[in-house]
């Protein structure tokens, strides 16, 4: 199970572990994080080229977890001053899928 300790870093700066927050959820088979991100930095360029890397260092997820990434809003072409993930783990299934939004 990925570690309920949420480390500092420049992406996803403001991660939440929904599981320390939500008894339904700290209770089921999955954890959920939600975090916000800046753009147009050099960090956030690094997590859209490898995103495992960003995510594993921050949630400790296993190396054969596979990671899906969703993006959603590519009309917007991210012109906001910061992007939104929802992240969940699937420990059953060894995966993360991430939404950016």
């Amino acid at each position: 199970m990925p570690q309920k300790l949420v480390r500092e870093s420049a992406v996803l700066h403001e991660l939440v572990n929904f599981d320390d927050h939500v008894d339904t959820i700290a209770e089921a088979p999955f954890s959920m994080y939600w975090g916000v991100s800046k753009l147009g930095t050099p960090e956030f360029q690094e997590f859209l080229k490898d995103p495992y890397r960003a995510i594993q260092d921050r949630i400790g997820i296993p190396a054969d977890y596979q990671v899906h990434t969703t993006i959603l809003g590519h009309q917007t072409n991210f012109q906001m001053a910061g992007v939104c993930a929802n992240i969940i783990v699937l420990p059953a299934e060894r995966l993360v899928h991430m939404t950016l939004f």
